[in-house]
């Protein structure tokens, strides 16, 4: 088992950087011997405590797994009509149950939502300029999937609290 690191670096930008610079940014501070990255922001909530045991054992056993994210609940108007962003497009996820672990597999986003993210993942690909779908179709192009943790009607585990995204954005 994988030594876990609960100490955590706190990055602070004194001005406004943009996601793709404040990601880069702060991932340069990730000390070289973690071997996987809890990726938090500060404008969500966590409803429940994820084992970050379970979720370790699964990404190793599973290494085209690029991620394990925390549900979140719907945030845009689209997912808020259709429950969530997974039944926004169910065909699009797929859920796995492994020895009562359960997962939800899809290749629609890489995201920046609360998870646990494999260092292998910062070292080979670092975070692209553009944004999210750029990091998806990078690794989705060298056969990643993205994971996401729990059942597909499991109550969120995380809570965005943050300002709601603009019109145009979409997953």
């Amino acid at each position: 088992m994988k030594k876990l690191c609960y100490d955590f670096n706190l990055v602070v930008h004194s001005e406004p950087l943009g996601l793709a610079k404040t990601v880069q940014d702060s991932w340069r501070f990730i000390p070289q011997d973690i071997d996987y990255i809890l990726h938090v922001e500060d404008d969500f909530l966590f409803n429940q405590k994820p084992n970050l045991e379970e979720i370790i054992y699964i990404l190793e056993s599973h290494d085209y797994l690029s991620q394990m994210i925390f549900m979140r609940q719907p945030v845009n108007f689209e997912e808020q009509i259709a429950g969530s962003y997974i039944k926004q497009f169910p065909d699009a996820y797929t859920q796995i149950n492994l020895d009562n672990y359960y997962w939800i597999e899809n290749n629609r986003f890489f995201s920046l939502n609360p998870g646990l993210i494999p260092r292998k993942i910062f070292d080979k690909y670092g975070w692209p300029d553009g944004n999210e779908a750029e990091m998806t179709a990078k690794l989705n192009e060298d056969g990643f999937r993205h994971g996401i943790w729990g059942k597909k009607d499991d109550a969120p585990i995380v809570e965005h609290i943050g300002v709601f995204r603009p019109e145009w954005w979409k997953l």
